[in-house]
């Protein structure tokens, strides 16, 4: 998923001082990012939208969604 490389991909310039990813769509190589971002170690990545299958990825990945309309047990 494109999405899921990207959010990594941010993690990995907003956490390192000098960062590298290396991914099928993306890639980047000795890349800084300042000013850093205020949150530690990164900013929240809040992500709308309502297929299982989205939550379930964005979850495993430690990202708040904003799943308004799945029931309770299809978000757990």
């Amino acid at each position: 998923m494109v999405t899921s490389e990207y959010i990594q991909g941010f993690k990995e310039l907003w956490t390192r001082p000098s960062a590298t990813f290396e991914g099928k769509y993306l890639h980047f190589s000795k890349i800084v990012s300042s000013p850093s971002p205020v949150q530690i170690p990164h900013p929240p990545f809040w992500i709308g939208g309502e297929k299982i299958a989205k939550v379930d990825t964005l979850s495993a990945l430690a990202i708040f969604t904003d799943p308004p309309s799945l029931p309770i047990k299809a978000s757990q």
